[in-house]
């Protein structure tokens, strides 16, 4: 009987635990709370950086695979709004583990978007990425201002529509 409790009172432990940290990692990444500053590396020059490198700048981090259909869909769309803001830096961040023909044909065509692979998910589990294609649009103080989560024509009319009044 002992035995009985002593296990019912640790699964009743573990699972408030779980549920509490459950709770707290879906609290922390919402509109108007601060970006992650995790580390990211360039994938054309090695160079490590992050998102405090371009305070002052508009971010569009745009979370994509080689393998997922929606995720081509979404990078051509918003591959034209990279060059179309002034103020407005790219970064495409790979979930795949090494490189696809997907995002070599990207970074030879958009020079100006910064593309990095998260192999590990180290990144992707910072922003709490839900699905891919995931959008997060970063204004210039480093706090999150948009989340498209998947790929859905009007989710990018009204990225746009941010993008406007935030980087012109």
């Amino acid at each position: 009987m002992i035995h009985k409790n002593r296990f019912l009172i640790f699964f009743i432990m573990f699972t408030t635990i779980m549920i509490n940290s459950n709770l707290h990692a879906q609290s922390t990444i919402k509109i108007g709370k601060n970006a992650p500053l995790v580390k990211m590396k360039s994938r054309s020059s090695g160079q490590d950086f992050s998102i405090k490198d371009f305070r002052g700048k508009v971010i569009m981090l745009n979370f994509v695979s080689g393998w997922c259909p929606s995720c081509k869909k979404a990078q051509m769309a918003l591959s034209g709004l990279a060059g179309k803001y002034r103020g407005l830096q790219t970064i495409t961040i790979s979930l795949d583990q090494d490189s696809t023909g997907f995002i070599d044909s990207l970074e030879k065509e958009q020079t100006d978007i910064k593309f990095v692979f998260d192999s590990k998910g180290i990144i992707t589990q910072a922003f709490q990425v839900p699905l891919l294609p995931s959008v997060y649009l970063i204004d210039q103080y480093g706090k999150i201002r948009y989340i498209l989560p998947g790929y859905k024509v009007e989710s990018l009319k009204k990225l746009e529509f941010f993008l406007r009044g935030l980087a012109d």
